[in-house]
């Protein structure tokens, strides 16, 4: 199950990155475009485009879990079945819990090393991502010329070990 688990968060992690790289290799690469073209046209792909076949696995997960829900739904309490049936609920319930930390954990990753680059900082190992907010602070004009320049924007990023 580990190793499942570990593909399959590497396969959910990596996702947008997928899709982004087709965009640009449909706008980039006139010959992937073509063939890309070609392969949706074919009739073991069902009219699914590569963009549906890949959000399919994202959804497997989910949609176990709300069939074997419905599943134990129609199923009495008596029968011989319910606790296993209850059990696989039970267990793939984690698994998709564990999936959305570990998306969440390598979102945070992600926004912390972009933040660091913008800033040209030095990323520590351990830092992440938790929060980010614009605030704004009254600036009282002494003039009226000041006027346009009431607010001061500030961008606050809280990572969990300081704030920047």
């Amino acid at each position: 199950m580990a190793c499942f688990l570990t593909s399959y968060t590497t396969y959910v992690n990596n996702y947008e990155l997928a899709l982004s790289t087709i965009g640009y290799l449909e706008k980039n690469v006139p010959a992937f475009k073509q063939f890309k073209k070609d392969a949706e046209k074919d009739k073991r792909c069902q009219n699914h485009t590569l963009e549906d076949l890949l959000i399919t696995v994202i959804q497997r997960i989910p949609r176990y879990v709300l069939l074997l829900q419905d599943l134990l739904k129609h199923t009495h309490v008596s029968h011989e079945d319910y606790g296993q049936l209850e059990a696989a609920v039970k267990s793939l319930k984690s698994v998709a819990d564990y999936v959305n930390r570990e998306k969440k954990i390598y979102e945070n990753r992600q926004t912390a090393i972009s933040l660091h680059q913008d800033f040209s900082l030095e990323l520590p190992d351990g830092r992440y991502f938790i929060y980010e907010e614009d605030a704004w602070d009254q600036v009282v004009p002494k003039s009226k010329a000041e006027r346009d320049a009431l607010k001061i924007k500030y961008r606050i990023i809280l990572m969990n070990d300081c704030i920047l």
